[in-house]
């Protein structure tokens, strides 16, 4: 009996030493969160901005630490800039200065998740840009709408940089549309595209909310103690845009194109 124990006792001591000397399977490593172009990058709805992106120079910038909100246009938005506006698409994609004003008018120099962002547009609030000029924010069939015409379809896109929030229309400040087609700008002048103008934004309930700037936003005032996405409401009384610029904001909609061009 003990004969027969002793060699299978040795086997299985001997599968033991075996498989407590067998290496350890690697764990595995989890991915390092990406940059707001790096998440840009990995989306194929983007790949017309990270050209963009990458054109103006843009890169570095957006992929350096730091809290950044981006309204990231989908290529759907682009190609309807392109058809809408072909002038205003083919000054800016050609002019690096023009294209740098366009993209950073995307960007906010700081966090604002979409609930944040929510909140302000039932304030009628306006947010100012990296690129300095302001987006209006406003609320239509339950969306969050910047300028009156472009909807967010997909918000909170986390990066380790920021977060994006993917759009259906390009925004273009008034400064870009001014500079981007001579024909375009002169337009403005005609009774026609004024008409058109007013009437599109009453009948979109935009004239007051687009021209009256009731709630001065800012962005974050980090030194007031206030949480990442919360706004400041404490702030001046409202001023008035000129019903040229307010016009420019929404050029680009397909209604008023045909009347401003």
């Amino acid at each position: 009996m003990h004969r027969r124990i002793a060699p299978l006792l040795a086997v299985v001591l001997g599968a033991g030493l075996l498989t407590s000397a067998a290496p350890a399977a690697p764990a595995e490593r989890t991915a390092a969160p990406k940059t707001i172009v790096g998440v840009a990058a990995g989306d194929k709805r983007f790949t017309t901005l990270v050209t963009l992106v990458k054109q103006a120079g843009l890169v570095k910038t957006l992929s350096a630490k730091g809290s950044f909100t981006v309204f990231a246009p989908t290529n759907a938005a682009f190609a309807k800039l392109k058809k809408a506006a072909p002038d205003t698409y083919a000054a800016v994609a050609s002019d690096k200065k023009l294209l740098t004003q366009v993209l950073t008018y995307h960007v906010l120099a700081k966090k604002v998740p979409s609930g944040a962002a929510v909140a302000a547009a039932k304030k009628n609030a306006s947010v100012k840009t990296v690129q300095g000029e302001k987006i209006a924010l406003s609320i239509k069939g339950g969306k969050l709408v910047l300028n009156g015409s472009s909807r967010v379809i997909v918000a909170d896109v986390k990066a380790s940089n920021g977060v994006v929030h993917a759009i259906d229309t390009v925004l273009v400040p008034p400064s870009a549309a001014a500079g981007a087609s001579s024909k375009s700008v002169g337009s403005f002048r005609g009774v026609r595209c004024v008409a058109a103008g007013v009437k599109f934004l009453v009948k979109n309930d935009l004239l007051v909310a687009a021209a009256r700037q009731q709630v001065d936003y800012d962005t974050i005032d980090s030194d007031s103690g206030g949480s990442e996405g919360a706004i400041n409401t404490d702030l001046p009384s409202p001023s008035f845009l000129p019903l040229a610029t307010v016009i420019r904001l929404h050029y680009t909609n397909p209604e008023l194109f045909d009347w401003c061009t």
